[in-house]
């Protein structure tokens, strides 16, 4: 009988040891933004107002990407960039993960006759 509650005490204890510790388990977690290209932000693209003219976005957002034609004589001026995202996380002896996440965004200014007539991201 003796025997029987001190393995049954044993037993308690090491599932309390265990529970106790395992909070403290967590080794390592870290995460981690990058950008490539032309970043713009939402309020910068906001002051680019129709009517304002291609010398002033070219001031405010530099060159762009890429320039497109169209035969109604419109340009579409287009920046460019790319977010990647990295996480990672391990917690001993039990997860280990990584996760990564790559987005491509844009900034647009349409202008006619070399003056804004909208800009807008996506």
């Amino acid at each position: 009988m003796d025997r029987l509650l001190t393995s049954r005490l044993s037993a308690r204890l090491a599932c309390g040891l265990a529970l106790s510790l395992a909070p403290a388990c967590i080794i390592h977690a870290d995460s981690h933004t990058t950008r490539s290209g032309k970043y713009i932000s939402t309020e910068t693209v906001q002051r680019i107002e129709p009517g304002k003219p291609a010398e002033y976005v070219i001031a405010v957002l530099g060159e762009p990407s890429s320039r497109q034609a169209l035969a109604d004589g419109t340009e579409i001026w287009k920046w460019t960039y790319r977010e990647r995202k990295q996480s990672s996380g391990a917690v001993f002896l039990v997860v280990d993960s990584d996760s990564t996440t790559e987005t491509e965004r844009a900034t647009y200014v349409e202008l006619q006759n070399g003056v804004v007539i909208r800009a807008w991201q996506d």
